[in-house]
C-alpha cells in the first residue's frame, strides 16, 4: 500500500463513490496512465535527439498525403 495524504485520499473515495468503482482501481488507472504516459514521453524525447542528430528522417505532411493517394 502506498501512502497518500487524507485529503487526497478522501477525494478519491467521493470519485470511488460516485463512478462505481474501488479507490485501488481509481489508483491502478491513474498509475498505469502515469506509466503509459511517461514512456510515451521517453520515446518521443528519444526520437526527437535522433531527429535533431539527423539519424531520423522527417516527411512533410504533404509529402505523406502524396504517397498514401490522399491528394485533393
Amino acid at each position: 500500500m502506498i501512502g497518500i495524504p487524507q485529503s487526497l485520499e478522501k477525494r478519491l473515495a467521493r470519485l470511488a463513490k460516485g463512478s462505481g468503482r474501488s479507490i485501488d482501481e481509481l489508483a491502478r488507472e491513474a498509475i498505469l496512465q502515469y506509466v503509459e504516459d511517461s514512456e510515451d514521453a521517453d520515446a518521443a524525447e528519444r526520437i526527437l535527439r535522433r531527429v535533431r542528430n539527423g539519424r531520423e528522417k522527417t516527411y512533410t505532411l504533404e509529402h505523406v498525403a502524396k504517397r498514401l493517394g490522399l491528394e485533393h
